[in-house]
């Protein structure tokens, strides 16, 4: 299992992993939850979750009309093995919040930390979010 907060890649585009892939099958099946993800995290909205892991990786993305922006991806791995991504900072800042609090999901194995996502308006009500509950 994991044994502490990886940080791979460049400082221009760092991820922040606490997967530690070291047998071919544990890199084959991190992979394909990074990659493959079955679904987006709002998918999952209101409903009870153990994250088990999550994947965290900055870079830049171009939008439509051409200008560069920096965007986060951040991936979580429930018990089940089933991998969710989404691109809101919100649930990232919301997942680092959980992390300086309760550390790294190695701890959580032992406690079966319980989540809930759930939806929030932020900016005066303007903009829509994601946050993660304690359940």
């Amino acid at each position: 299992m994991n044994t502490s907060l990886v940080k791979l890649a460049s400082a221009e585009n760092p991820i922040i992993t606490s997967i530690q892939a070291e047998t071919f099958e544990d890199k084959k099946r991190f992979y394909n939850a990074v990659n493959n993800p079955v679904g987006d995290v709002t998918e999952i909205i209101n409903q009870p979750v153990t994250i088990t892991d999550f994947h965290m990786k900055h870079e830049t993305k171009i939008n439509d009309d051409g200008f560069e922006y920096d965007g986060l991806t951040t991936t979580i791995i429930l018990d089940d093995g089933r991998s969710y991504k989404t691109t809101y900072r919100s649930f990232a800042k919301s997942l680092v919040n959980l992390l300086s609090v309760f550390g790294s999901p190695e701890i959580w194995e032992n406690h079966k930390l319980t989540v809930i996502i759930k939806t929030v308006k932020y900016g005066g009500g303007m903009h829509d979010g994601l946050t993660i509950d304690i359940a």
